[in-house]
């Protein structure tokens, strides 16, 4: 019997697995971009990366994209990256690297990436890009503050603060500087509270020029429609860094 229950909870097990694999449909192909699976050794991302590179010849601009924490549990070679998506649809060319994170971004673990994919790939160190959602958001905010590598703008998207912390409480957010800065966050955002990302966006507003909040009425816990919206492309494509 307890042979037979044992093979059973197996036969479940494996059936369970499978499910799970099964549920993540194989990726779109984008117009204009070649897929690449990408073997990488840094310590805080896992050791798969999607890499979509824009088939246009010469050096080209980079985002890095970071998942949130539902992105910890997915296969990350067969993601449907929308930012590579958005580039291609509005005819621009950037390309788009899709790491994977086991926990909480760390600013390290971008930097040591950042600097992989420069010293990899015929790309311009001068139009490298960060946006992240929610705990890719958060990661976003933590190479601002951070980070080493330089990056000539920044998208965090539903992220900001927490149902206890917010951006200016966690950092000197005087030392923002001159660093562009484009906060995206649903004002019916219960995950991460709109209220307290608003009190951070506010308080950045007044010591970061270059700094810039979009509120998404109507919007929960989503990007919303902002992957749709051609400004978002052109905006990180317009920032070089000086």
């Amino acid at each position: 019997m307890k042979i037979h229950l044992t093979c059973l909870i197996l036969i479940l097990f494996s059936l369970n697995s499978f499910a799970q694999k099964k549920s993540q449909k194989a990726p779109k192909d984008v117009a204009g971009y070649e897929r690449k699976v990408l073997d990488i050794k840094i310590e805080g991302i896992k050791n798969k990366a999607l890499y979509f590179a824009s088939k246009v010849k010469g050096k080209k601009p980079l985002l890095v994209y970071l998942h949130g924490a539902g992105g910890r549990n997915r296969d990350v070679t067969k993601v449907n990256c929308q930012f590579t998506q958005g580039f291609s649809k509005f005819d621009l060319v950037c390309d788009v690297v899709h790491p994977a994170s086991p926990g909480m971004w760390k600013a390290k673990a971008i930097d040591d990436l950042i600097e992989h994919m420069l010293k990899t790939y015929d790309l311009d160190p001068s139009r490298v890009y960060v946006a992240g959602f929610s705990m890719g958001g958060a990661g976003a905010w933590y190479h601002i503050f951070e980070g080493q590598q330089p990056v000539a703008a920044y998208m965090p998207m539903g992220s900001g603060a927490s149902k206890t912390g917010k951006v200016h409480e966690k950092w000197d957010i005087s030392k923002i500087g001159d660093k562009q800065i484009w906060m995206i966050h649903g004002d019916k955002d219960k995950v991460v509270p709109y209220a307290n990302a608003k009190e951070s966006a506010d308080l950045i507003s007044k010591v970061a020029p270059n700094f810039k909040f979009t509120t998404l009425k109507g919007v929960p816990h989503t990007a919303g429609d902002t992957y749709k919206k051609k400004e978002t492309f052109t905006w990180l494509l317009s920032h070089t860094v000086e």
